[in-house]
């Protein structure tokens, strides 16, 4: 009964996994036509399209895509949406979008090129920073966290952590919410040029994972700090 009960759980962890990969949040559209229908088909159109671009660059190498010409999008997908506005020939939206994991499989492999589409262990993100108000903004930025990634985070309520912050400082709060890792992503720069240094923190030490480039802004810097180490991963 055991392992039959492990056996299930285990299938299911995977399932949502797989959903949380294969769903792309947070894509805007401002469509209009002749009537609000027209301009609705027309956003759910170019969210799947946006949608299955951030998907195939989240799960592949760009040196792996471009080995083959670059990888033409065409999928038959699901759209959620967050929130929406229509009238007078006009939809806007914030859409969620799911692709279905069987198509993107079987085009990729039909192309031959290598995915990962198996998310990484969740990480506890440590947004640091040269000041107090600097790292609060940064946290502010980084969001709760990313269940979506390849590599998922949350980030901690404590701010007491530093550069120095090693595995026995980490590892409490790590296990409050079943965080195999810390990661201190420590923000450097200024608007309109800031950089992030990404290091792992787990039992075995530190370790250095890179620095994203120059990006303008916070939000950006959370998107390039995510995308680094779901390169890392990959």
């Amino acid at each position: 009964l055991a392992s039959v009960f492990l056996a299930c759980m285990a299938s299911l962890l995977a399932r949502a996994d797989t959903r949380d990969v294969y769903t792309v949040r947070n894509i805007e559209v401002d469509e209009q036509a002749a009537s609000v229908i027209e301009a609705r088909n027309a956003a759910m159109s170019v969210a799947r399209q946006k949608a299955a671009r951030r998907l195939l660059d989240k799960i592949t190498l760009a040196s792996d895509r471009a080995a083959v010409g670059g990888l033409p999008v065409d999928y038959a997908l699901a759209v959620d949406v967050q929130e929406e506005t229509a009238g007078a020939g006009r939809y806007r939206g914030v859409l969620s979008v799911v692709l279905n994991p069987l198509m993107v499989r079987a085009h990729l492999e039909q192309k031959g090129v290598p995915f990962v589409d198996t998310q990484g262990p969740l990480s506890l993100m440590v947004p640091l920073a040269s000041n107090y108000q600097a790292q609060e903004a940064w946290r502010t930025a980084l969001g709760a966290g990313n269940s979506t990634a390849l590599t998922p985070y949350v980030t901690p309520s404590d701010p007491g952590y530093s550069n120095y912050s090693d595995w026995s400082q980490v590892s409490t709060e790590a296990a409050t919410v079943n965080a195999r890792r810390g990661v201190l992503a420590e923000l450097a720069g200024s608007e309109g040029a800031y950089r992030v240094t990404l290091s792992t923190v787990t039992a075995a030490g530190t370790e250095l994972v890179g620095t994203t480039n120059s990006v303008p802004t916070l939000a950006d810097a959370a998107a390039a700090a995510s995308a680094l180490m779901d390169e890392n991963w990959k």
